[in-house]
């Protein structure tokens, strides 16, 4: 019961400082940082085994009524900033989520799309799913 109440209270918290937990994923702990606005939020695991040791977006949310006012884009600064210089993942599976990455400076793993237009193509031809990295 605790552990729900610990849950819930870290779904309504309204605040850009991450708050940190350790999580158990596979037998193995990972400690994981929550950023929270109103109507979004974001999951990052730290030095992810799924992603080659870099910092792994897990969660990236905003609520569909809040889209378009910024919040996904905050959300991503207050994790650039709180791993500055750090190489962070993200496997994108919306056109929404694709944009907001691609204009904090992400690209596709292993590639450079000369614009944002041969970004969708590349998306489209990979089922509506990539691993943007930040650089």
């Amino acid at each position: 019961m605790k552990l729900l109440r610990e849950y819930i209270g870290l779904l309504m918290s309204e605040s850009t400082e991450p708050v940190k937990a350790v999580e158990n994923v596979g037998g193995k702990e990972i400690i994981s940082s929550t950023f929270s606005l109103p109507g979004g939020k974001i999951k990052v695991w730290e030095n992810s085994p799924y992603a080659g040791g870099a910092h792994s977006i897990m969660d990236f949310v905003v609520d569909e009524s809040q889209r378009g006012q910024g919040i996904g884009s905050q959300l991503i600064d207050a994790v650039i900033q709180e791993y500055p210089g750090e190489e962070l993942s993200g496997q994108v599976s919306s056109l929404a989520s694709l944009k907001v990455l691609f204009n904090k400076g992400f690209r596709p793993h292993g590639s450079s799309p000369s614009d944002f237009n041969e970004l969708v193509e590349m998306f489209n031809n990979e089922g509506g799913s990539l691993n943007m990295r930040s650089s």
